[in-house]
């Protein structure tokens, strides 16, 4: 019986100047509101008999993929007044510009500069980035990028974030042999992620008075960092009509924010009252994962306007850093669970160490159809559920608890005009009984038809 309103609106404009032949300069403006509101009317469920004043559901049998069950009754809504109204505020306005400029006829440089203010939770910021990069290649065959970003952030101050690229073609592109080029590549990068103005309204600082702040030592929440390598290589076949891709990837992602309980928050080194001091909890960096693994690729132009591609991605992803003691369902006693987030040493909730997906697409004259499949392996994740008296019986061990599934789409656009174009999708085409997030079936076979008018361009001109 609940539901969720949301009023999206964006805006942006470009300007661009070609200053001279080597000089090219652009400019953007873009602003973003969203708001929503979610609202519960009433509790769904029977009153639990036990006197805590929440709601419970149906007596239900859960089965996890790794076939473990329990049976129970959960918490489906907690005592307190209702209707229950839940607004969110965020808007973003940002001004962007950049200039490059070819140094030589095979090298070019470029500055950015972006400036975005942030209004949502309450909290008002300003944020600066800055980033300069240049590009090039030897001999049209060595190709090599690098830049950095330098952000000056209303919430942790400045950081920095270097990139570099490199490709080299062993064999250049050919259309007169079957291995039509071999290329080898390599990429590295470090990147940041801010936080959400929310998670920075419920951090520990945020909720604690300034004395508090200074008696415990407690600084502001910073911002999540990851750092990113990955080298593979590339096969041109058929006389450039198809390749074949092979790409390592090691990754780690560290800082990242969690919200903890108090006990939590004191078992990562918080002051007990500063702990105390937060209520029923707060967002700290907390917690780090690192993920390897190997993907792979094969697109190949058939002709007739038949194109065929399909990937594949192996996956080792496990929580290098985690707080907060598991959690034990009776049923399972030597079975330690993460409730809310995985255990460190356990993989991430729902990242497949197995998936994959082709694509058969179709283009000829003014139609283009494509047919799509998706195949997702066994993942780790939670019931997230409570039992009538807030216990542990209706958790189910988190290793691949997520059931396997696949998936099929089909869809179609016919350009009637230069500017009209109909189409049609077809969204799990065999309905498929699966869920992505565990606990939450997806929807049967669904269709979306419409018309799209483009306004403006070589089309309307025309």
């Amino acid at each position: 019986d609940s539901s969720q309103k949301n009023q999206n609106t964006y805006l942006s404009g470009t300007v661009q100047n070609q200053t001279t032949s080597r000089w090219h300069n652009l400019f953007r403006f873009a602003f973003g509101q969203f708001a929503s509101t979610y609202t519960n009317p009433s509790p769904t469920g029977q009153p639990d008999p036990y006197g805590f004043g929440n709601y419970l559901g149906n007596v239900v049998t859960i089965r996890g993929a790794n076939g473990y069950s329990v049976i129970g009754q959960a918490i489906l809504d907690y005592a307190g007044a209702y209707p229950q109204i839940s607004p969110m505020y965020e808007a973003r306005r940002s001004a962007y510009a950049q200039s490059d400029y070819r140094l030589f006829r095979e090298w070019t440089a470029t500055f950015g500069f972006r400036y975005e203010h942030e209004d949502g939770s309450g909290f008002i910021r300003d944020n600066f980035s800055y980033f300069t990069e240049a590009h090039g290649n030897v001999g049209h065959r060595l190709y090599l990028t690098g830049g950095v970003g330098f952000e000056k952030n209303a919430v942790f101050g400045f950081a920095a974030t270097p990139n570099v690229s490199a490709a080299y073609y062993l064999r250049k592109p050919t259309a007169n042999s079957f291995f039509a080029e071999t290329k080898v590549r390599f990429n590295f990068g470090q990147g940041i992620k801010e936080p959400s103005t929310y998670e920075q309204a419920n951090q520990l600082s945020a909720l604690l008075t300034p004395d508090q702040r200074t008696q415990y030592g407690v600084s502001p929440i910073g911002p999540e960092r990851s750092r990113s390598l990955d080298f593979g290589a590339s096969q041109g076949l058929w006389h450039g009509r198809a390749r074949v891709e092979a790409t390592y990837f090691h990754n780690r992602f560290y800082d990242l924010i969690s919200y903890l309980s108090p006990v939590e928050l004191i078992s990562i080194g918080v002051n007990a009252g500063a702990a105390t001091a937060s209520g029923y909890g707060a967002y700290v960096n907390a917690t780090s994962t690192r993920s390897k693994g190997l993907e792979g690729e094969f697109v190949t132009d058939v002709g007739h306007g038949l194109r065929i591609q399909a990937n594949y991605t192996t996956l080792n992803a496990v929580v290098t850093k985690a707080f907060g003691d598991p959690s034990f369902n009776p049923l399972f006693p030597t079975i330690p669970i993460g409730a809310y987030s995985p255990l460190e040493g356990q993989r991430p909730f729902r990242r497949a160490p197995n998936s994959g997906s082709m694509a058969l697409v179709y283009s000829r004259g003014k139609f283009t159809g494509a047919f799509t499949g998706y195949v997702v392996g066994r993942r780790d994740d939670s019931t997230f559920l409570s039992d009538a008296l807030f216990g542990n019986t209706l958790l189910l061990p988190n290793r691949d608890l997520a059931p396997a599934y696949q998936k099929f789409d089909l869809s179609g656009r016919y350009a009637v005009r230069s500017f009209v174009s109909v189409y049609t999708s077809v969204e799990n085409l065999f309905s498929e009984h699966y869920q992505a997030v565990f606990g939450f079936p997806a929807a049967p076979l669904t269709i979306r038809s419409g018309v799209t008018f483009t306004i403006g361009g070589e089309g309307w001109r025309k």
